[in-house]
């Protein structure tokens, strides 16, 4: 079965014998996005989202939160 990382390990827990494995094909990417034109608002957007991965903000974000299976992207990747 293929499908979001996040749902496989919710099923894999109810499936006995069931595993999920380390590789991917895929992945989901979020965003932040703004109105074309707005390049002060990208550039800010875009140092926000930097300063919050490189903090330790979006990691602790997303354990506090319970998400399993979820990554933050290495500083400087925004796609």
């Amino acid at each position: 079965m293929a499908s979001t990382r996040l749902l496989l390990l919710d099923f894999s827990e109810k499936l006995a014998g069931a595993r999920v494995l380390a590789d991917r094909y895929g992945a989901n990417i979020n965003r932040m996005v703004v109105p074309k034109g707005n390049a002060d608002r990208l550039a800010y957007v875009n140092e926000f989202v930097e300063e919050a991965k490189a903090s330790g903000a979006v990691l602790h974000f997303i354990e506090h939160g319970g998400t399993r299976g979820v990554t933050v992207a290495p500083l400087g990747v925004s796609n």
